[in-house]
C-alpha cells in the first residue's frame, strides 16, 4: 500500500505539474500577444507623433503663407485705392478740358 500510496502522489504531483505547465504556456502565449499588441501601438503611436509634427509644420508654413497673402492683398488695395483717385482726377480733367474745348 505505502509504494501503492507514493505512486498516487507522484501522479497527482505529475498532475498538478502538467497543469501549471499548461497555465504558463497559456500566460506565455497571452504575454506574446500583448507584447506584439504593444509594439504596434508604440508604432501607430510613433506614426501619430510624426503625422502631427507634419502637421504642425504644414500650419507654420500656411500662417506664413497666409501674412504674405495678406501684405499682398494689402499692397494691392493700397495700388488699386491710387488708380482709382487718379482715375477720377483724369475724369474730372477730362470734363473740365471738354468744358473749356465747348465754350
Amino acid at each position: 500500500f505505502k509504494n501503492l500510496s507514493n505512486l498516487n502522489e507522484v501522479q497527482n504531483r505529475l498532475l498538478n505539474l502538467s497543469v501549471a505547465h499548461s497555465n504558463l504556456q497559456s500566460n506565455y502565449t497571452e504575454l506574446s500577444q500583448l507584447a506584439i499588441r504593444f509594439h504596434n501601438l508604440t508604432l501607430t503611436y510613433s506614426s501619430l507623433r510624426e503625422h502631427y509634427s507634419n502637421l504642425s509644420q504644414t500650419e507654420s508654413q500656411h500662417r506664413a503663407q497666409y501674412a504674405v497673402l495678406s501684405r499682398s492683398c494689402s499692397q494691392l488695395q493700397t495700388e488699386y485705392d491710387d488708380l482709382s483717385r487718379g482715375h477720377s482726377e483724369l475724369h474730372n480733367n477730362c470734363t473740365v478740358l471738354a468744358d473749356k474745348h465747348s465754350k
